[in-house]
């Protein structure tokens, strides 16, 4: 899959980003407004969902969809993630990634329109897979800006 001239490797991106959290110090994992922790617990949140949609697809059923504002979702994730600690919820994302890959190979899945909430613009699975892939590098990007600065000072 490309981007441009850029090949669109999916796991890699999951692992990257799982090391990423995985690196990090203890404090900038702690609970925050939207910190690190948050934010992984935001793509866990989705990636779960993103599975949930490809398992309904897979059955003959009508995916379930994203209810509620993203501000909400991301409050229900974090919610939902209170007192794990971000080294479970990189366990959690790269065990539901290897549920993800499972389900991407499926003709289904493959054919299916792609959309994760009520409005959302439904796109191929190859368009969905690169703007999950984006996303996921979005907050990466933003993590380690918040990394520059905490040893910044």
């Amino acid at each position: 899959m490309t981007r441009g001239d850029a090949s669109i490797d999916l796991s890699a991106t999951v692992n990257a980003f799982a090391d990423l959290m995985s690196g990090l110090p203890k404090e900038l994992v702690r609970p925050a407004a939207w910190g690190p922790r948050e934010q992984l617990a935001h793509i866990v949140f989705a990636h779960q969902l993103y599975v949930n949609c490809m398992q309904a697809i897979v059955a003959g059923e009508k995916p379930p969809l994203w209810v509620g504002s993203v501000h909400e979702q991301n409050a229900r994730a974090v919610l939902e993630s209170e007192g794990e600690s971000a080294a479970t919820l990189v366990s959690r994302l790269l065990d539901v990634h290897a549920r993800f890959e499972k389900l991407a190979k499926s003709t289904e899945v493959q054919l299916a329109p792609f959309y994760s909430r009520k409005g959302a613009t439904r796109r191929t699975f190859p368009a969905a897979l690169l703007a999950i892939d984006g996303h996921i590098h979005g907050h990466m990007r933003e993590i380690q800006r918040i990394a520059r600065r905490a040893t910044v000072g």
